[in-house]
């Protein structure tokens, strides 16, 4: 199942009780999910306007049906592009996956990229605990397509999960197997794959695009 502009999308920021953030946390001017320019048809377009660090959530669940015991293995693929205004004033690049299992857990198997340094963390057991993979993928060439491909392995059982590998632009990276054992939290929320994506203004005030394409997910 494709993921695109035609698809249910979830907005938020730090002020509306949604805890994608601390409430004190910049609000955009301007951001939204919208259908990107007609040169770019298939792809979504995350514009983000506003002060020094501000920040807003952007999410679309698949109701895929997943095991209800057993180890298994989910991916996400899509495409990137960021503008040249992102290489200015974006601060990362934050792609989330949130299993939400048959029985009501969900495990949090989101991953990030610094724009500056380029280093690629993955959420750890609390809230804004980001963990250092050791992996710097070469720089993000602006108006340029960049494919990605997540793979995480959870294990429905024990309700723990992790990403285990990234593929992007053709190379693969492991991410250390120690990072997997992320716990889930019992919410309830409805099964399925919830992507979901937060646009982030660096230091500098100022305005910043990024687009995807081709967002899916699999089970393998």
């Amino acid at each position: 199942m494709i993921i695109d502009a035609t698809s249910k999308w979830v907005t938020h920021i730090s002020t509306d009780g949604s805890g994608i953030a601390d409430p004190k946390t910049p609000v955009p001017t301007l951001y939204g999910v919208e259908p990107a320019p007609p040169f770019h048809s298939d792809s979504i377009l995350f514009p983000t306007t506003g002060p020094a660090w501000c920040l807003w959530e952007a999410g679309s669940l698949v109701p895929m049906v997943l095991p209800k015991s057993g180890q298994y293995r989910v991916q996400l693929s899509f495409d990137l592009m960021i503008d040249l205004n992102f290489v200015a004033h974006g601060h990362v690049v934050e792609t989330d996956t949130i299993v939400c299992t048959p029985d009501g857990w969900n495990i949090n198997l989101s991953t990030q990229r610094e724009m500056v340094g380029n280093a690629m963390y993955v959420a750890g057991q609390g809230p804004g605990d980001w963990i250092p993979t050791g992996i710097v993928p070469p720089p993000l060439t602006p108006e340029v397509w960049h494919s990605h491909l997540f793979q995480y392995v959870v294990n429905q059982d024990q309700h723990t999960g992790g990403v285990e590998a990234m593929v992007i632009d053709g190379q693969l990276f492991m991410v250390p197997a120690a990072l997997e054992g992320i716990a889930g939290i019992n919410k309830k929320w409805t099964p399925g794959l919830l992507f979901q994506t937060q646009p982030t203004i660096n230091g500098t005030a100022g305005s910043s695009n990024y687009m995807l394409r081709n967002i899916k997910y699999a089970l393998v």
